[in-house]
């Protein structure tokens, strides 16, 4: 009986950790992509489930621990946290997943009038994507002057 009633972790970590994999490849080819085809000075807007390593080196500076200059390039990458007062005045360039457009909604209610879905806000426009399902990164043009 208590075996039947002990979850059985190792499988569901198994499971999850090949959606995982599969998510952090395509992280990696959207940045990629981004160092490819974006202009040298464009801000990259980044949701939760899409921080990459840029965003972990912004981090680390954020809170003064010595990177290295050589792992940063001319861009500028950024949390983002789903409002339309972080991209004011700006253009650039958002990357997210579903899993991130989940969360809009509570944007929405937690931020009255400032929440962005990047699906219907004309001020975003899908440029690339990478994956698919939950895992897929995808990559929005944003213009907010």
């Amino acid at each position: 009986m208590l075996t039947l009633s002990v979850t059985p972790g190792p499988k569901a970590v198994a499971a999850a950790e090949a959606g995982i994999e599969e998510r952090l490849g395509n992280i990696v080819a959207a940045t990629d992509w981004i160092k490819r085809h974006t202009e040298p000075d464009a801000t990259i807007a980044v949701r939760y489930y899409c921080f990459n390593a840029d965003i972990a080196y912004a981090w680390m500076r954020s809170l003064e621990i010595p990177v290295p200059l050589s792992v940063f390039d001319s861009r500028t990458f950024e949390v983002w946290w789903g409002t339309a007062s972080q991209l004011k005045g700006r253009t650039g360039y958002v990357c997210l997943t579903p899993l991130d457009l989940a969360l809009t909604e509570d944007v929405k209610l937690r931020s009255p009038g400032d929440g962005v879905d990047p699906l219907t806000d004309p001020r975003l426009r899908r440029v690339q994507s990478f994956g698919q399902g939950n895992n897929e990164i995808m990559l929005f043009r944003f213009d907010f002057r």
